[in-house]
């Protein structure tokens, strides 16, 4: 019996992990790699111009931390979850708002029809939050999901031979990845119970064997259920 956490271990608290741990062998693999776009000067123009921009993930955050900052350092920058507040936080970022729950549709509530053309969300390529958001707020696209046949391989390589029955699922195409492992080596997802990051991801998969985290502290939450089922 294995556990397996599609997100990268760092990322998780050391507490969280010693429970994990405690329940099962657990195997850390993120299916997912990133790289960033290169801006067009129209790109550069509407971050620079937003009153508002949109930070939905981790690596959003780096991204403007890292390369993005210098275009736009007086936004107002919106985000999921306290975790990003406190990244933007100790990069020198301190005007920054936060969504009331981890979900699309509770950041999209902060956004009034006035002030949506002012504001631009900073996506990635694999991005399914800007459906719940005003039609007119901006999008530019800042980073690529992407993973091929040779990190698909080395995935294949380090899950053989365990037998799992608790998955953790952060993402849709985290999903979609997993299932092309899954058929090279059905043997180890014989029987699992998958554990997904909000309800965008449970709904791509079988109802009967998903439970989804709550929305407050999605991350923490969906690993105690883990633990506590």
């Amino acid at each position: 019996m294995a556990y397996l956490i599609t997100y990268p271990e760092q990322n998780i608290s050391v507490e969280l992990r010693n429970q994990l741990a405690a329940k099962a062998e657990t195997i850390y693999l993120p299916l997912r790699k990133f790289r960033s776009v290169v801006l067009s000067e129209a790109d550069e123009a509407l971050i620079r111009n937003s009153r508002f921009l949109i930070l939905t993930s981790p690596v959003s955050v780096k991204l403007y931390l890292k390369q993005l900052k210098l275009l736009n350092p007086t936004a107002t920058i919106l985000v999921l979850s306290h975790k990003m507040a406190d990244a933007l936080t100790a990069g020198g970022v301190h005007n920054v708002r936060v969504a009331g729950a981890e979900t699309g549709r509770s950041l999209a509530q902060m956004i009034s029809l006035p002030m949506a053309a002012s504001v631009c969300l900073l996506r990635g390529d694999r991005s399914a939050i800007q459906r719940f958001l005003p039609v007119k707020v901006h999008q530019v696209m800042i980073y690529q999901n992407y993973w091929d046949q040779h990190l698909n391989d080395q995935a294949i390589e380090k899950l053989n031979g365990y037998y799992f029955t608790k998955v953790l699922v952060t993402s849709p195409s985290s999903f979609e990845r997993l299932q092309t492992i899954m058929k090279q080596i059905p043997e180890s997802f014989a029987h699992v119970t998958y554990y997904a990051l909000g309800q965008t991801t449970a709904n791509v998969i079988s109802p009967q064997q998903v439970v989804v985290g709550d929305r407050h502290d999605v991350l923490k939450s969906t690993i105690l259920k883990m633990c506590m089922e």
